[in-house]
């Protein structure tokens, strides 16, 4: 697998499964601007393909309200089908569940504390 680094994260397509794996950086500040590189990082690695996000967020990060809403648009996201968020941290957890109830996404999220339960979730929907 091929493996891509953002500001963001560390990213890697299983082709096979249509999964981008996707490791967040500790310390990962994802504000308008890093969202953008993140998600033109993305595209170019995924193409046109249709795909499922596993996120592994298990380091501390923060996020922006602009960039969640930018990682939101459709035009931005028009061929990922749905996210599987992991990570063992209540406080991220937290911050995953408070986004997806005040902002909302065009495509199913969840928010796992492992990435087994997580990927099982994935493969249901494909």
């Amino acid at each position: 697998m091929k493996i891509v680094n953002t500001p963001i994260a560390q990213l890697s397509f299983d082709l096979a499964n249509n999964i981008l794996h996707i490791k967040v950086y500790e310390g990962a500040n994802m504000n308008l601007e890093n969202a953008r590189t993140h998600y033109q990082k993305i595209n170019s690695l995924v193409g046109a393909r249709n795909y499922f996000a596993l996120v592994d967020a298990s380091n501390h990060y923060t996020i922006e309200e602009e960039a969640w809403k930018y990682a939101s648009l459709p035009k931005i996201i028009f061929n990922r089908k749905a996210v599987a968020q992991y990570n063992i941290a209540l406080s991220n957890r937290l911050t995953a569940t408070y986004f997806t109830v005040n902002y909302k996404t065009s495509m199913p999220f969840k928010v796992f504390s492992t990435k087994d339960n997580a990927l099982i979730w994935l493969k249901s929907l494909s």
